[in-house]
């Protein structure tokens, strides 16, 4: 279920162009979880099912953070320098 909100997120950020009222600390610290669960599980039970549920997870939330970073931060200052043209 997760990954398919995130899917249907990652779409709906791309498609509108921005990520809207999305935390980036939560964001943040959902992607980072997410690498740390991975870790986890890598050390304490190699199981390679959930290594690859966990790997969706990360692959997904990092795309979300790059979103907010990138429509935030770097998109916004493209836009600046456009309308002072």
């Amino acid at each position: 279920m997760a990954p398919i909100s995130r899917v249907l997120q990652i779409y709906k950020n791309w498609s509108e162009g921005s990520t809207g009222q999305l935390s980036l600390p939560t964001t943040f610290l959902a992607a980072a979880g997410s690498v740390v669960r991975g870790l986890t599980i890598l050390k304490e039970v190699p199981d390679p099912i959930l290594l690859r549920a966990v790997a969706l997870s990360v692959l997904l939330n990092n795309i979300v953070l790059a979103q907010i970073i990138f429509y935030r931060f770097i998109s916004t200052g493209k836009v600046e320098k456009d309308k002072k043209d």
